[in-house]
């Protein structure tokens, strides 16, 4: 299993039941690969959503990008920028994804404040790594061109 080497994505998962993911990248917006790593393939199903599990993910990749002496993360959103404002992001620059205006956000890993850890506690998750390799495919949402997970497509692994 890839650990080490960027792209690697965590998976939040509960009985049987995909809940989320999020990944740490090299790049993620195309034309702008000046700027790196990323956070990216944030997703959280329908149903999952309000709970803390997006911020638990981006906490745990922030986390992993710290303990990688990463000073500063990336990622882009073309309608959450108030969710990750809450999450301590900042704007960083306009952009355009597929013709359609968003923003790229970063945020500088310094170590969290007790208080955010107490406020996501990642014990109440599974988080998985996951290696992102040939056998391994990425679904992505029809409509809206969003992460929405992985499927294992010949290593025999069942995933959710």
């Amino acid at each position: 299993m890839n650990r080490d080497q960027l792209p690697i994505a965590w998976v939040a998962h509960a009985n049987g039941q995909l809940l989320g993911t999020a990944a740490l990248r090299v790049h993620d917006l195309e034309g702008r690969e000046d700027l790196t790593p990323w956070l990216g393939g944030v997703f959280v199903g329908s149903q999952f959503r309000r709970q803390g599990i997006g911020a638990a993910l981006c906490a745990t990749v922030e986390d992993a990008a710290r303990s990688r002496g990463i000073q500063t993360l990336y990622l882009f959103t073309l309608d959450k920028q108030a969710w990750y404002s809450r999450q301590g992001w900042t704007a960083f620059a306009p952009c355009v994804w597929h013709e359609r205006p968003g923003d790229i956000m970063s945020k500088d890993c310094r170590p969290p404040n007790e208080s955010m850890k107490r406020l996501f506690r990642l014990d109440v998750l599974l988080i998985v790594v996951v290696p992102l390799v040939d056998s391994l495919a990425v679904a992505v949402g029809a409509e809206t061109g969003n992460f929405a997970g992985l499927v294992d497509i010949g290593g025999g692994r069942k995933m959710y």
